[in-house]
């Protein structure tokens, strides 16, 4: 489907894109695949108030999926709803891999 075109971006009635639901899940080769074919790293799920997907891979300790939105432009400056950026996320949880990134 993602080779014929399919809308990387679509979201559920929810506001939750593909990449997103793959990001919860922890599904790398999903994130991966989704992003390669032009899936916005940056598409912050409405339903999560502003939540990116990169916040939510810090939120799962998934250093892998982290990397892999870095890789693709997440934006390390974007603001979730509590005003955290993915840097001060990821102290305050208190992942030092992921930190290092």
């Amino acid at each position: 489907l993602l080779v014929q075109g399919v809308e990387t971006n679509f979201s559920d009635e929810w506001g939750t894109t593909v990449l997103q639901l793959a990001v919860k899940q922890g599904n790398v080769e999903a994130v991966k695949l989704l992003l390669e074919h032009g899936a916005d790293p940056n598409v912050a799920s409405s339903s999560d108030s502003e939540t990116t997907p990169l916040h939510t891979a810090i939120i799962k300790g998934n250093p892998e999926v982290v990397l892999s939105l870095i890789q693709h432009g997440a934006d390390l400056t974007r603001r979730d709803e509590f005003g955290m950026t993915p840097r001060e996320l990821a102290i305050k949880r208190g992942g030092a891999e992921i930190c290092k990134m």
